[in-house]
């Protein structure tokens, strides 16, 4: 995978701008991206020295549609 492909977008959200106080940024990545290949591409994009990578894998909640019968 080319890295310029891992890091979708950055996710702005309350909590995230909580992390960014302490030095932690939060970004949507392609899924099948590993976190060698995150470390990599932030590096690269943003010419930084990473030092940790957390990555969380969260599925979508279900949509309910009309009346319950």
């Amino acid at each position: 995978m080319n890295l310029r492909e891992v890091l979708v977008r950055p996710m702005i959200t309350e909590k995230s701008t909580v992390l960014q106080e302490g030095g932690k940024y939060v970004f949507q990545i392609a899924t099948s991206a590993n976190k060698v290949e995150v470390k990599a591409a932030v590096e690269l994009a943003f010419d930084v020295k990473v030092l940790d990578v957390n990555v969380a894998k969260t599925r979508g909640k279900s949509k309910r549609y009309g009346p319950r019968v």
